[in-house]
């Protein structure tokens, strides 16, 4: 029972740090994307 608990932590913890990582990947596109925007609506503001 303590086995399955320990499995289960582990599992939670990885789930929780693979969705951090999305988290963080998906808000860095956001603000790229965003970047990119601003340059092509103002291509000599760099």
């Amino acid at each position: 029972n303590r086995r399955i608990r320990g499995l289960l932590e582990k599992c939670t913890l990885d789930h929780e740090h693979r969705m951090e990582a999305l988290h963080s990947q998906k808000r860095d596109k956001i603000l790229l994307d965003v970047r990119w925007r601003q340059l092509q609506h103002d291509p000599n503001k760099s």
